[in-house]
């Protein structure tokens, strides 16, 4: 491996497929196959992870050797975000690349009328926490074993303070972080901080 990219991995394919199918979205949690076709039949547009993937990396126009993620997930989110870094994750091994995955609990608490906003904050700032110091972690493992591996972050999919979490991080290890707007073809790489954090 000489490529590794850390993908946050929100639920863009879910509610592509939703809208696309006229569907709400609990209908289209028990739609794993459609799901798959979907994702295959055009993955740019299926899914927000993969088209950012693709723009860095040109994964879908080339043999994928060498090329690796970990794709990083809310465990709290209800079954949404993990079912779409099963369906992600798969649509990536079919295509050669090594693909490991992170599943964190408290990042994405929903928000519903038994959960006190204040206990909801509290635990998505220790799941952002625990964001920072795993993804931390997997990086300078990573950086251990293989000192040469060229690593990013991608911050397309996920939450918009994960987005946060891996910038700030970047800037602290060194690491480029790059987001695709989905009205754009080119992955936009976020500028390095000038002071550490």
């Amino acid at each position: 491996m000489n490529q590794f990219h850390i993908v946050t991995v929100g639920i863009s394919l879910l509610t592509n497929y939703a809208k696309a199918s006229n569907l709400p979205l609990e209908k289209v949690l028990r739609r794993h196959k459609q799901l798959e076709e979907f994702i295959k039949a055009d993955p740019r547009a299926a899914c927000s992870e993969i088209n950012s993937l693709e723009a860095r990396t040109e994964l879908l126009r080339k043999k994928n050797k060498g090329l690796a993620v970990t794709l990083v997930y809310s465990a709290t989110a209800g079954q949404e975000s993990r079912l779409a870094a099963r369906l992600i994750g798969n649509f990536l091994k079919v295509r050669g690349v090594e693909v490991a995955e992170i599943k964190l609990k408290d990042i994405g608490v929903p928000a519903n009328p038994q959960t006190d906003p204040a206990e909801a904050a509290r635990l998505a700032e220790a799941g952002l926490m625990r964001l920072y110091d795993t993804l931390e972690a997997h990086v300078q493992k990573l950086r251990k074993r293989h000192p040469d591996l060229e690593i990013a972050f991608n911050a397309t999919g996920g939450f918009k303070a994960e987005t946060a979490i891996l910038y700030g991080l970047g800037c602290d290890l060194g690491i480029p972080v790059y987001y695709l707007h989905e009205t754009y073809r080119v992955p936009i790489t976020l500028p390095v901080c000038a002071v550490p954090f």
